[in-house]
C-alpha cells in the first residue's frame, strides 16, 4: 500500500467517530461534513444514488 493506514489499537478513533464494522462508507459534502453514512458493502449503482442525493 502506498497510503497511511490508521492502527486504532485502543479503539479511541472508532469511539470518537462512531465507526462501525467495515465496510462503512462516508459521504463527505463540499463543506467537509459527513452528509450520509452507509454500513455494509455497496455496489456502484448504490454509490451513484447516494452521491446524487448530495447535490
Amino acid at each position: 500500500m502506498t497510503f497511511p493506514v490508521l492502527m486504532d489499537e485502543t479503539s479511541d478513533v472508532a469511539k470518537n467517530y462512531q465507526i462501525q464494522p467495515i465496510p462503512t462508507s462516508y459521504f463527505i459534502n463540499s463543506k467537509g461534513r459527513i452528509q450520509n453514512k452507509r454500513i455494509g458493502a455497496m455496489n456502484y449503482e448504490t454509490m451513484v444514488q447516494e452521491f446524487e442525493k448530495m447535490k
